[in-house]
């Protein structure tokens, strides 16, 4: 008890002059400004990425679809399975168009994930260029 009452008198005591407050205000202003600017920044960013992302889950929608329309327009697949006869092998070439669908399916995910990623560095890249001028 004794300790805590000795620390409030020293805090009590001291008295801090502050002669330069211009200065310090302009300095915190700056340093505001600059938090100010951080702010807007990560917001557009915010704003860039919710944008992206809406256009490329748009984006997969349709070229699912379109994809899934050519799919199941496409004749069956001719085989020969007659020097095969393993079960596996049999299921694999059974379901060959299928697979097909499926690894075109991820290359085009793959190939749509890249073109978004590139387009958000552009147009972060347009964006810093503008906020810095």
């Amino acid at each position: 008890m004794n300790k805590d009452k000795a620390v409030e008198e020293l805090f009590l005591s001291q008295k801090p002059k502050f002669d330069d407050g211009d200065a310090f205000l302009a300095s915190l202003n700056k340093r505001l400004d600059a938090v100010e600017y951080i702010k807007q920044y990560q917001a557009k960013k915010m704003r860039m990425y919710r944008h992206s992302m809406v256009a490329a889950f748009a984006f997969g929608i349709v070229l699912g679809g379109v994809l899934l329309m050519f799919a199941l327009s496409m004749p069956e697949m001719q085989i020969a399975t007659h020097r095969i006869q393993i079960g596996t092998m049999n299921l694999l070439i059974e379901n060959a168009q299928y697979i097909a669908i499926v690894i075109v399916s991820l290359l085009f995910a793959a190939a749509i994930v890249c073109i978004f990623n590139i387009l958000v560095d552009i147009s972060g890249m347009k964006m810093d260029a503008r906020l810095s001028k």
